[in-house]
């Protein structure tokens, strides 16, 4: 309990020393710097360290282009001076306009997007035939502890159909949270390997990845990886006792993880298509209608400097149990030209841990809260008791209630904590409705997808959101909204993939008070545009292993 009360301070620790680093470099307080380091060191301090697994590309250069870049990257150690803007002059971006000015490609050299995210510059390398994808990846600290976990388990399914009439440790025994359950379950599988001498064999070889997977519960600090927990240390003991029986096991853990579930991997790589959620631009019509009254219709225009939704189909996309949206808008207008709907969003970011593209649910008992940021939200909405608004900034957690493998289909819950402040209060009704000041939200979620097809080309979205706005602790509003979207990719272009949407929504408000309420049915058809897509298909013919990479 003591250790993961430390862990957990911690992880908060961390996570507001990211939080303070991300602001100061949006704001351009860094200066940025040319290093040099070994495949080793890149492979411990991000993988490990880090903690964030790294895919792997070759860059396709003449020996021409090899040398002229190799003498661009030496003046750059010597000479560079520019500052570190997240958004617009990162890491990524930095060294993609020098590889431009190395190998001499103006068209490298002058692309300068106005957000310099990791997939566009991939995208744009794509596009110049100037990179190809290596695998395996290099995993993360926790990457490595679960595919050794699955490693595991799948070699005790053979034993257990093998040799049934034993009682083999099952996932909830070997991985519990508790140290002397693993313990008791590795003694267990140790007990187990009197059977056969390649019984034995196999379970001396289970025993050396367990060692692997207990990497786990360790801290990946510097000066922590080399303490052993007490099931690692009663794991290294029996093996220890099976090599002086005999022959002992061998197993090369590297390898064994990295050719784990290989073809998984690169299917997965080549499924969905490649736009990048760069500059996303949507227009559609509809009607809305409140009871009683006729259909109004209705035209909506929505555009995004950057837009990746959950279980997003690209396979370019920054995680697939990450969403994000950068500088959005959106409007809504009827036949008589008032804009009855519009809204801006600076920035809304949802994150939920995944590893090896699998996300931790409550089906499974593993579920890890995510979070949620909307920052510098306002809305027009001329039907709401609040016709306008300002949200600048919410926090959310989230819960991955049950997934599919990366996450392609999934239901999760959320609830957040807003500070909602109205410019103007029911003036449509004439009357006020609430005091003066600003009012606590408290939005409840609920949110699925369904993806179908084998690339994902069509997605099926509901959502449900119950919102809560409190003055002075008192209930004052009560919000519902429900809905589903459902998308279809239409075919990918050379630079344009385009989608149709079709969006169902109702809504309703009521005020606390005296009980008043409204709704509001809302049917829009839209074509959403993604500009940004190479082709719709990836390099699906990059070579398995990268001699030049592997030689650092």
């Amino acid at each position: 309990m003591q250790t993961r009360k430390k862990n957990l301070n911690l992880q908060i620790k961390k996570g507001l020393t990211a939080l303070v680093s991300a602001l100061k470099g949006v704001a351009g307080q860094f200066s940025s710097m040319a290093q040099v380091d070994t495949l080793q060191y890149i492979d411990y301090h991000y993988a490990t360290i880090g903690n964030r697994s790294l895919q792997r590309y070759r860059l396709k250069l003449t020996r021409s282009q090899e040398m002229d870049l190799l003498a661009r990257l030496i003046r750059a150690k010597l000479n560079h001076q520019m500052d570190y803007r997240f958004f617009t002059q990162n890491c990524g971006s930095i060294l993609f306009q020098v590889l431009g000015e190395g190998i001499q490609n103006p068209k490298l050299t002058d692309f300068s997007p106005w957000v310099a995210a990791p997939n566009l510059l991939l995208f744009e390398l794509d596009r110049a035939g100037l990179i190809e994808r290596v695998y395996p990846d290099f995993l993360s600290f926790w990457s490595k502890s679960y595919r050794a976990r699955e490693w595991i388990l799948a070699k005790i399914k053979v034993l257990q159909q093998q040799i049934p009439q034993l009682t083999w440790p099952g996932a909830k025994q070997l991985f519990a949270d508790e140290e002397a359950t693993r313990t008791q379950a590795v003694r267990q599988l140790f007990a187990n390997s009197n059977q056969s001498p390649q019984v034995k064999k196999q379970i001396g070889k289970i025993l050396l990845m367990f060692q692997q997977a207990e990497l786990y519960y360790a801290w990946n600090e510097e000066g922590c990886l080399d303490y052993a927990s007490r099931p690692k240390g009663e794991a290294r003991k029996l093996y220890r006792q099976l090599a002086i029986e005999g022959d002992p096991p061998q197993v090369d853990i590297d390898q064994e993880l990295n050719q784990w579930k290989l073809a998984e991997q690169k299917k997965q790589a080549q499924k969905g298509s490649g736009h990048t959620g760069y500059l996303k631009l949507s227009l559609g019509k509809g009607w809305q209608q409140e009871p009683r009254e006729e259909k109004t219709p209705i035209t909506t225009l929505q555009g995004s400097l950057l837009y990746q939704e959950l279980g997003d189909r690209s396979y370019r996309s920054l995680g697939r149990s990450s969403s994000i949206e950068l500088a959005s808008f959106a409007f809504t207008k009827t036949q008589q030209q008032e804009i009855t709907q519009a809204s801006f969003q600076a920035l809304r970011i949802h994150k939920i841990k995944e590893i090896l593209q699998n996300t931790p649910s409550l089906i499974q008992g593993k579920v890890k809260m995510g979070i949620g940021l909307t920052a510098l939200a306002w809305e027009q909405d001329t039907w709401s008791y609040l016709p306008y608004q300002t949200r600048l900034i919410e926090g959310e957690g989230r819960f991955n209630l049950v997934s599919s493998s990366h996450y392609d289909d999934f239901l999760l819950a959320s609830i957040a904590i807003a500070w909602v402040q109205p410019w103007q209060r029911a003036t449509r009704w004439n009357r006020r409705l609430l005091g003066p000041g600003g009012l606590l939200s408290f939005p409840v979620r609920l949110e699925g997808l369904v993806s179908l097809g084998s690339k994902n080309n069509l997605q099926i979205r509901p959502h449900l959101e119950q919102d809560l706005l409190f003055e002075q602790g008192e209930l004052k509003l009560n919000r519902q909204k429900a809905g589903i979207k459902i998308q279809l990719r239409l075919w990918s272009g050379p630079e344009v993939e385009p989608q149709l949407v079709l969006d169902l929504n109702r809504k309703q408000e009521k005020w606390a008070q005296n009980k008043t309420s409204h709704q509001l049915n809302e049917v829009t058809l839209s074509l959403r545009l993604f500009f940004g897509n190479a082709n719709g298909e990836p390099n699906s013919n990059a070579p398995q292993r990268c001699p030049d990479l592997e030689n650092g």
